[in-house]
């Protein structure tokens, strides 16, 4: 039946039916070129966004934990032979320093071989217990310098966390 009607055409009308296809196909390959490079382009945007993004996030979480550092070690100064030799004093002195837990989840303080003395908040199973194997609280008590540990799921409260130590 096609071939009956291409005899029937002029030869004007297969000309233009020739060019009417290869326009077809022209605009559909440079229709696929095009989308192939706005989508590699797209890719390129997209990662350099989201590395940028991952910069500026890092940079803040820096910050935040620095910022978190500097105000643990000003307050660790009160903290004296005497005040931790005393349970109640070692509460009543974590107690009062309000700006310094408004930083934090919970504050908790050691002795120096890593016994939990005192928490704050109180958190079930979490006082008395021993902390001395983990990594940031060894460096702490190698070095004397403050250290923050990577991410840990906590022994009491089976929660993720930061710690600083």
């Amino acid at each position: 039946m096609l071939r009956a009607m291409t005899r029937r055409l002029s030869i004007k009308s297969k000309i233009a039916m020739l060019a009417i296809l290869a326009m077809a196909v022209l605009t559909l390959l440079v229709t696929t070129m095009q989308w192939v490079l706005v989508e590699r382009d797209l890719k390129g945007v997209l990662s350099q966004q989201l590395r940028t993004l991952t910069r500026q996030a890092a940079a803040e979480l820096d910050e935040k934990l620095r910022l978190r550092r500097d105000a643990l070690t000003a307050s660790a100064s009160v903290y004296t032979a005497n005040v931790l030799s005393d349970p109640a004093k070692t509460g009543a002195v974590l107690a009062q320093m309000r700006a310094t837990s408004t930083l934090f989840d919970s504050l908790f303080v050691t002795d120096e071989n890593g016994r939990i003395l005192y928490d704050l908040p109180a958190a079930a199973g979490r006082r008395n217990l021993v902390i001395a194997d983990r990594e940031y609280f060894q460096r702490a008590m190698r070095t004397g310098h403050t250290a923050i540990s990577a991410p840990v799921v906590g022994r009491a409260t089976k929660a993720p966390q930061i710690n600083i130590a």
